[in-house]
């Protein structure tokens, strides 16, 4: 901590030197130093129509429907004579549901890279985990097929580890993240999240977006973290006409199970996890796999079994205007009287008829499944089952997911 607090009183002596020193020179010799701040907008739009064939539908659920999602993103920035680049980026969800709310605003945050110092973020935004590390799901096209949308549309059983996602998830929580310069291929990535529930000054539940991700009620108070601690590294060099790219990293936090009566009843492990990424580039084609291992992250102290570990892949070929891929996702968790597993392949394309505007479809195939004895035990339900696999659905389930949709990108 101290070597943090060390850096950011560096890092507010750099910003404050240039405004020190406009005292003592003529402002316009010290203007010509920095750039005009350079306004950027982009977003996507994404619609599609879904078609699903799953064992058990969730009740008055269409086998057909619709849908829509998007974002908007403001980044401004400006460089001084030496490189530097500093700035602040705003990015909005445009969901119509997001409309008011306090998800509407995706990520508030102020940047300073430099080519020496590396980059620092401080504000609402994706921790270090979430802005490095690359599995399979990163080279899936359509809605990101086992990484992506299909779950909005099917209902996974109760206890399957589904979600690509670590325990430690505190996406857009207020934290500071550092990601040093790249020196011969390798980046270090760091980031601290006082609590995941920290929104600016706003203290929230654990988090609407963390809450659409395991099913679970937005609005109830469920269990957040606090000191979350996260660290990845990623190493690129070639071989031959093949790029590789390898990645490693981890996340430690404390949970505060006062957040609900149950989990302060009966107590919730410390998270500790840790997680894998490779990508191989070579002419039109990607591989990208990862691993994820939760160990006992967020479980009841008097719940056997594990947090789960979970596995994918994919690979993608690109053509013209044309790019197909097909990945895999695959979980396993140790549970009362045996094991609940979940696999996940997907297939999908893509066709760019414009710059910025692409087609696609996407096919999706999912099992999963858990003991009869982890299914009948007392507590199984939305509020109490435990913390992270969060699901209504007490019987095993399969099916397909089908989407067709359309994204234009600016």
């Amino acid at each position: 901590m101290k070597k943090v607090i060390a850096s950011l009183t560096t890092l507010s002596v750099v910003g404050i030197a240039p405004l020190a020193h406009s005292s003592e020179t003529n402002s316009e010799i010290n203007m010509a130093w920095f750039s005009k701040p350079n306004l950027e907008i982009s977003g996507k739009i994404t619609g599609m129509a879904a078609g699903t064939s799953v064992r058990h539908q969730p009740p008055k659920t269409d086998k057909v429907s619709f849908a829509s999602k998007g974002d908007l993103r403001f980044n401004i920035k400006a460089m001084t004579q030496g490189g530097t680049e500093y700035g602040g980026v705003v990015a909005l969800d445009v969901r119509r549901d997001k409309a008011g709310g306090a998800d509407l605003y995706k990520s508030v945050y102020a940047f300073f890279s430099s080519p020496e110092y590396g980059t620092w973020q401080i504000g609402d935004l994706d921790s270090a985990l979430e802005q490095v590390m690359v599995d399979g799901s990163d080279v899936m096209g359509g809605a990101g097929g086992f990484g992506g949308d299909m779950f909005y549309f099917a209902t996974p059983t109760a206890g399957v580890f589904m979600p690509y996602m670590t325990a430690a998830y505190n996406r857009y929580a207020t934290k500071i993240v550092y990601k040093s310069p790249v020196v011969h291929g390798v980046q270090l990535a760091a980031s601290y999240t006082p609590h995941s529930a920290l929104w600016a000054t706003m203290k929230r539940m654990h988090g609407e977006e963390f809450a659409k991700n395991v099913g679970i009620d937005a609005n109830a108070s469920w269990p957040s973290l606090g000191r979350i601690f996260e660290a990845a590294l990623s190493y690129g060099f070639s071989l031959g006409d093949v790029g590789v790219n390898l990645y490693a990293g981890g996340a430690i936090g404390n949970p505060n199970v006062s957040d609900h009566a149950v989990f302060a009843n009966k107590g919730l492990h410390p998270v500790k996890v840790w997680q894998l990424g490779m990508l191989l580039d070579w002419q039109q084609f990607q591989f990208a796999a990862g691993v994820l291992n939760q160990q006992r992250s967020m479980m009841r102290k008097d719940e056997l079994g594990n947090a789960g570990t979970a596995y994918n892949a994919a690979l993608s070929y690109t053509t013209g205007r044309h790019t197909i891929a097909v990945g895999y996702l695959g979980s396993t968790r140790r549970v009362l009287d045996g094991r609940a597993k979940g696999n996940v392949g997907s297939l999908t394309y893509e066709c760019k008829l414009a710059p910025g505007w692409t087609v696609f479809g996407e096919a999706n195939y999912f099992s999963t499944t858990n003991t009869v004895a982890y299914l009948a035990q007392d507590g199984v339900t939305k509020k109490d089952q435990g913390y992270l696999y969060q699901s209504g659905l007490k019987k095993n389930n399969s099916g397909g997911v089908f989407l067709l949709g359309t994204t234009i990108r600016f």
